[in-house]
């Protein structure tokens, strides 16, 4: 009998933290969707930061809608079919749109190869002024008068 009263503790303080889990994994799969979708009132800002009635529905749509069981490539299907892709806050990388998704590292590539050229092209005048500027030499008479100069200013009562 006290094995039995045991596992029915048990279970009863297991249930609820399972529940708790999962609901857990769920609002995090909210959140996800959250920063994936645009707020359709502005197209401006992603669900997670707009603050607007209608943005507010639409997370609880969300959040109904993975509680059925949608998975997130569902639910995110489904909002494109119903506003078009401007509702993905990132575009798909097909067609065109591979051109956001790699021209960066293309123009940062190009960047750096010209970078690369012209500071080679540039490293025989440097060496060249630095070789003009350590051979000048002063005259000694020219240094007394500029440490006397120096002096003035520092002592001058």
């Amino acid at each position: 009998m006290k094995k039995f009263v045991k596992l029915i503790l048990i279970v009863l303080f297991l249930v609820p933290l399972v529940t708790l889990a999962q609901e857990n994994s769920l609002e995090e799969k909210a959140q996800r969707l959250d920063k994936r979708l645009v707020a359709p009132c502005c197209w401006v800002k992603t669900l997670d930061q707009e603050q607007s009635r209608e943005a507010f529905e639409m997370k609880d749509e969300l959040r109904v809608m993975l509680a059925q069981g949608q998975t997130e490539d569902q639910i995110l299907a489904y909002y494109e079919a119903k506003y078009g892709e401007r509702i993905l806050s990132q575009p798909k990388a097909t067609g065109f749109n591979l051109t956001v998704w790699y021209f960066p590292v293309i123009a940062l590539s190009f960047g750096l190869f010209l970078l690369f050229l012209v500071l080679r092209k540039r490293k025989g005048p440097v060496e060249e002024i630095t070789n003009t500027l350590t051979l000048a030499t002063s005259t000694p008479e020219k240094d007394e008068k500029y440490k006397k100069m120096i002096d003035d200013e520092l002592y001058r009562s």
